[in-house]
C-alpha cells in the first residue's frame, strides 16, 4: 500500500521523511523496516511496513501499513494524556517514485546510552535470585519489577500498571517485553525508565478491510456486535494460569483481586482518557482521506464505547476499592492506637 500524490497534497499533516538526512543510528528490523534520518536536529527512527518483509500477512493485502497509524494515533493519545511515551511524526519516503507510509519515532536515547529491554531485564532477575520466572506471565513479570535491580521498584510497577490500563483502551495485544525497557547510560552505568514505546499492534493493525467492512456493518445493525467485539477482543500478551488476560474481564469483573495498586493506575489514566475523548475522536477523524472511511468509524466506534461502558466502570470500582483500603487501613491504626493507650 502506498499513498497518492493526491493524499500527499490534500494532508499537511504529512511529513516527507525522504528531505531528511540519513542517522547515525542502525535499528534491528523486525515486523517494520526501521530507518534512521536527523529530523530538524533530531534523532528519529521511520517506521514502514513492506509487502516482501511481512510474509505473514501476505494473506490480507491491506494491512501492510495500518500499524503506522496505530502507533502514531495510540502515542498522540497516550502523549495528550500525560504518560510517558515516545513522541511521532506521520508522513512517507519517497521509493521509485511512490509515497510509502511511515511513522517517525523520536530516539529517546543519545549516543551514549540504549535500551535495556524489560526481556532482558527478566533474565538477569533469574540469574540473581535462581528463580524461573516467565515473560508472559503477569505475577511473574511484577514479581521481577521488584526485584530488578536498576531503578525504584514502585516508580517502575506505576509506569508498567499505567501502560497496561493506557493498553486495555487502545486493544494493545502485543505488550511483550521487548516493548517495555530502560535507559542505560553507558558512561556512568546509570538507568532511568524508558517512555513507552512500540504502540502499533493496537486499534486492528492486522485486520483487512474486508473485514473493518463487516464490522462497520455489524455494529450499524445492533449493540451485542460492538459489545462482542470491544470486550472479548483483543487479549493481552500477558498471563495468568496459562491464559491470556481478557482485558475487560480483568479490569471490570474484578479479576485482579481488588488490587490497590491497579486501582491507584485506573485513577491516574482513565480520568485523562475521558477528558479527552474529543481530542480523541478528532485526532482519528484528522486521517480523513489516509485511512479507509470504515476504518476510522470503526476506531472511534469502539474506543468510544469503552470510554463510556469500560473505563467509567474501571474507574467506578476502582474508587471504591481504594476507599475500601483507606478505610480498613484506618481501622487498624485505630486498633494499634487503642491497644497502645491500653
Amino acid at each position: 500500500m502506498k499513498f497518492s500524490k493526491e493524499q500527499i497534497e490534500s494532508n499537511k499533516l504529512l511529513v516527507n521523511f525522504s528531505e531528511f538526512p540519513i542517522g547515525y543510528k542502525e535499528y534491528n528490523i523486525g515486523t517494520m523496516e526501521k530507518d534512521s534520518r536527523i529530523i530538524l536536529g533530531i534523532q528519529y527512527m521511520v517506521k514502514q511496513i513492506k509487502k516482501d518483509n511481512v510474509t505473514q500477512y501476505k494473506s490480507n493485502p491491506y494491512t501492510y501499513f495500518n500499524s503506522v497509524f496505530s502507533e502514531y494515533i495510540a502515542c498522540k493519545m497516550g502523549k495528550r494524556i500525560g504518560l510517558n511515551i515516545q513522541d511521532t511524526l506521520l508522513g512517507y519516503t519517497v521509493i521509485n517514485s511512490e509515497y510509502i507510509p511511515c511513522v517517525a519515532c523520536k530516539d529517546f536515547c543519545d549516543n551514549v546510552s540504549n535500551v535495556l529491554h524489560f526481556s532482558q531485564i527478566i533474565k538477569i532477575v533469574n540469574d540473581i535470585n535462581k528463580l524461573n520466572l516467565q515473560e508472559n506471565d503477569w505475577y511473574d513479570v511484577l514479581h521481577a519489577i521488584k526485584l530488578q535491580p536498576f531503578v525504584g521498584a514502585n516508580e517502575l510497577k506505576e509506569h508498567f500498571l499505567d501502560m497496561f490500563v493506557f493498553d486495555s483502551f487502545i486493544g494493545n495485544f502485543d505488550r511483550n517485553l521487548k516493548n517495555l525497557g530502560l535507559i542505560k547510560n553507558n558512561i556512568n552505568n546509570t538507568y532511568t525508565i524508558a517512555p513507552i514505546y512500540d504502540c502499533g499492534s493496537s486499534m486492528h493493525p492486522k485486520t483487512p478491510r474486508y473485514r473493518i467492512i463487516k464490522y462497520k456493518q455489524q455494529f450499524e445493525k445492533d449493540k451485542v456486535s460492538v459489545i462482542k467485539k470491544t470486550f472479548n477482543t483483543p487479549k493481552s500478551f500477558f498471563q495468568i494460569n496459562n491464559k491470556k488476560i481478557n482485558y475487560y474481564n480483568f479490569l471490570i469483573k474484578q479479576e485482579f483481586n481488588h488490587d490497590k495498586d491497579i486501582s491507584e493506575a485506573i485513577k491516574r489514566v482513565v480520568p485523562k482518557i475521558l477528558e479527552n475523548m474529543k481530542y480523541t475522536n478528532d485526532l482519528i477523524d484528522s486521517l480523513s482521506g489516509l485511512m479507509d472511511r470504515e476504518r476510522i468509524i470503526v476506531l472511534k466506534t469502539e474506543l468510544n464505547y469503552k470510554a463510556e461502558h469500560m473505563l467509567k466502570k474501571m474507574l467506578e470500582i476502582a474508587k471504591e476499592i481504594t476507599k475500601e483500603k483507606e478505610q480498613s487501613n484506618s481501622w487498624i491504626k485505630k486498633e494499634i492506637d487503642d491497644d497502645w493507650e491500653r
